[in-house]
């Protein structure tokens, strides 16, 4: 069963509720785009399109100056660096909960693990929502190595949890968080714009 923003699932019902991060739990109300400004310093010496540029960032441990550093050689300046990491914060800095959502997760019961396509850098946000709604697992596509929508993903959260019956899967991209879903035939909850 799909579920939306008009016809939400009872949560309660479940006893496994994977969920996404960004734009689900949270979302940023500004959009500064440090990675985005970063390729651009070193788009000369980085000869791979952007977005396997940063996927590659999304499946790495390595945070982003170490990352480049292993794989292109590049020496990340202290004030590029400097530039990057005050971008990202005014990002953090305007996080704003799904508060609503989180407290429909919280009641359910369910165990809950957190799947999300996620560099090292923007870990922070997680621990803001491991203290509204107790994690039980972290599936990160940077601890992981694999991104959203290969099922090995989902599959590392199903084996993790083999008796769970009831599992619901939310989300807000229904390329990455969805159509899995489908292929694995659990239930799902495209969140559209909760802002």
């Amino acid at each position: 069963m799909i579920y939306n923003t008009d016809n939400k699932p009872n949560f309660k019902q479940y006893d496994l509720i994977l969920v996404d991060l960004y734009n689900t739990l949270v979302r940023n109300t500004i959009r500064k785009h440090p990675y985005k400004v970063i390729f651009e310093t070193y788009k000369d010496e980085i000869k791979i399109e952007s977005r396997k540029l940063f996927d590659g960032c999304m499946t790495s441990k390595l945070f982003i100056k170490d990352f480049l550093k292993k794989e292109f050689g590049i020496i990340v300046t202290k004030e590029e660096d400097v530039v990057f990491q005050s971008l990202l914060q005014e990002e953090f800095d305007s996080l704003v909960l799904n508060n609503s959502l989180i407290k429909d997760i919280r009641n359910s019961g369910a165990k809950i693990v957190l799947i999300s396509n996620l560099s090292p850098e923007y870990y922070k946000p997680v621990k803001e929502v491991n203290k509204q709604i107790k994690l039980d697992k972290e599936i990160l596509s940077f601890s992981v190595g694999e991104l959203k929508p290969n099922l090995s993903i989902f599959n590392n959260a199903l084996n993790s949890y083999p008796n769970s019956k009831n599992i619901l899967m939310i989300g807000d991209n229904y390329k990455l968080d969805i159509e899995p879903t489908i292929q694995l035939n659990i239930d799902a909850y495209h969140v559209e714009k909760w802002w």
